[in-house]
């Protein structure tokens, strides 16, 4: 018989991808299932991915012998650049046809429907432009966890002419951010920073002088550091 696996306090905050603080704070709430076990608290993985389920938490591996479990060092913006790879002078005359041909050339690591991902990044846009304005868009699924990545990806495309992209502030896009995140938690979180760095002017000028990846996060690397810093 497999024996059950008993995670500690750290274990499932990183499996859920939220911090330690939160868990302890459910702990005193008795918000989720736990036992008291020598000088600290413990859980059954079995019953923390029912209760997970239960709340709507998505947990995308499990966790047999404690591995796989996704932490949030792993999902930073310079890590999910480096898994999606950064791409220059991509052709496009327009929202549809720039999204197209980028869906096209990320190297995803599942088995995904390249349409089906294209079907949602386009009606994420007919909502409402991911254009944030400052020439920068973040095009993104509308139902990331119903897709199922299982990493995080953020593929950045250079593009070889600025397009309208119906942004808030009206100027053309110059640079596409993609975000294909394995949580709606990671989602939001790189969302803030790439806002907060989009603020910053220098960053800015830095963002459209990058000539390749290893420049491209470097720049982002560096200034990630002052957003968790904030």
């Amino acid at each position: 018989m497999k024996k059950e696996l008993n995670l500690s306090v750290k274990e499932v905050a990183a499996l859920l991808q939220i911090p330690v603080v939160k868990v302890q704070r459910w702990i005193y709430q008795g918000q989720i299932p736990c036992k008291f076990k020598g000088n600290d608290y413990c859980f059954k993985e079995k019953d923390i991915l029912t209760w997970a389920k239960s709340h709507g938490i998505i947990i995308s591996k499990g966790v047999e012998g404690k591995k796989n479990v996704v932490s949030e060092d792993d999902c930073t913006l310079g890590k999910g650049i480096e898994k999606g790879g950064v791409f220059f002078n991509l052709e496009g005359d327009d929202t549809y046809s720039v999204i197209k041909n980028a869906v096209e050339k990320i190297d995803f690591p599942e088995k995904l429907d390249r349409n089906l991902i294209l079907n949602e990044l386009i009606s994420r846009e007919e909502i409402a432009s991911t254009g944030i304005g400052r020439g920068v868009a973040i095009p993104h699924t509308r139902r990331e966890l119903d897709l199922k990545f299982k990493h995080l990806m953020v593929p950045v495309f250079f593009l070889k002419n600025r397009i309208d992209f119906n942004s808030l502030d009206g100027k053309p896009v110059f640079v596409l951010f993609f975000i294909f995140s394995p949580s709606a938690k990671v989602h939001l979180n790189l969302l803030s920073k790439l806002s907060y760095l989009l603020r910053d002017k220098m960053f800015l000028d830095n963002l459209k002088n990058c000539k390749n990846k290893e420049e491209l996060i470097s720049l982002i690397e560096k200034n990630e550091k002052k957003f968790e810093n904030n």
